[in-house]
């Protein structure tokens, strides 16, 4: 008898690779979409319905009864600011009515995708045992990541097995606005400087396939961090800018500059409304380290790290069949 998945965020970047692995080990795949249902989803193989998860009719109509794995993926995942309602909206109360409908449908376990910054990145290298960021974190995305992990905890009291996800930085193809953007970026002659901190890199397949093994495992632990090979954002720009035969990036900004320019478009931002390139919040993650140990992951979920090199290709890849075309003016700057 096949297993029965339910996925949330399917249409984005991990959701598309989750959903490409369910279909793979023969799941029968069910999924709530809340814009336009991409085309690749419609056909037989997958069952899309769509709505909100601020809706609990609509969502525990959704998930199968008693399903064998429910995949939070969806999220927002801005960190200006102005932002607030919508990530407590999308990133918190979203999960609160998921986990409500998987307790009413009886899901058998709930896969939930956060964040490597879940974790206090500034303490160094994180693990699963590692401090946890508090829930009034001056950053407003991982603060409504904590407070959704607060309810992951609180679901499991309640007899729901849940289960986390925290990757670093993830790269691969079908990314539309991660750090695919920094391919544009870079072949528009837009980057002279790279931020000077270092993170992890997390290749996006590997990611996916740890979740559907996460799902699988017959006694999981309460969290995976899934980081990769760790690098200087300067060496990933680098990198970027070496397979686009672009001028080369071989420079680093300050941080207190980065932190200022940071603090500056978010007063900006005020008056013009405008969400900003840059924020104080993003400005700290990019100046510090967000490293990860995924020694767990490996041994309980069969987790590959991967390397770097290959994973700037495959995005490379992606990016070079589907690029938009660069203005004239950006590629004179």
């Amino acid at each position: 008898m096949k297993k029965t998945a339910f996925v949330t965020g399917g249409a984005g970047f991990l959701g598309r690779h989750l959903i490409g692995e369910l279909l793979r080990q023969d799941w029968e795949v069910h999924a709530l979409v809340r814009g336009e249902v991409p085309d690749w989803m419609r056909g037989e193989r997958i069952t899309v319905r769509q709505g909100s998860l601020q809706d609990l009719t609509t969502t525990t109509a959704a998930i199968p009864r008693r399903a064998d794995a429910v995949f939070h993926v969806a999220a927002a995942t801005t960190m200006w600011m102005g932002d607030l309602d919508l990530l407590l909206r999308d990133n918190v109360a979203a999960t609160r009515t998921l986990l409500r409908a998987a307790l009413q449908r009886e899901a058998r376990r709930v896969v939930a995708t956060s964040t490597l910054g879940l974790f206090r990145t500034d303490l160094g290298v994180v693990d699963e045992q590692s401090e946890l960021r508090g829930d009034r974190d001056p950053n407003p995305y991982l603060r409504s990541k904590r407070m959704a992990d607060d309810l992951l905890q609180q679901a499991t009291r309640d007899g729901l097995l849940t289960v986390s996800l925290h990757p670093s930085h993830m790269l691969g193809p079908f990314d539309k606005a991660g750090w695919i953007r920094m391919f544009d970026d870079v072949a528009a002659g837009k980057v002279r400087a790279a931020p000077g901190g270092r993170a992890c890199f997390s290749p996006v397949r590997e990611v996916a396939r740890a979740h559907v093994a996460a799902a699988e495992h017959a006694h999981p632990a309460a969290r995976y961090v899934l980081a990769g090979p760790q690098a200087s954002y300067l060496e990933v720009f680098a990198g970027i800018a070496a397979r686009l035969n672009a001028r080369p990036v071989t420079a680093t900004v300050p941080a207190p500059l980065l932190k200022a320019v940071g603090r500056l478009s978010a007063l900006w931002s005020q008056v013009s409304g405008r969400r900003p390139a840059l924020n104080p919040a993003l400005a700290e993650i990019l100046t510090g380290d967000m490293l990860g140990d995924s020694r767990l992951a490996e041994t309980q979920l069969g987790y590959r790290a991967g390397e770097l090199e290959a994973m700037l290709d495959a995005s490379f890849e992606y990016w070079a069949a589907n690029q938009r075309p660069v203005r004239p003016d950006a590629q004179a700057a």
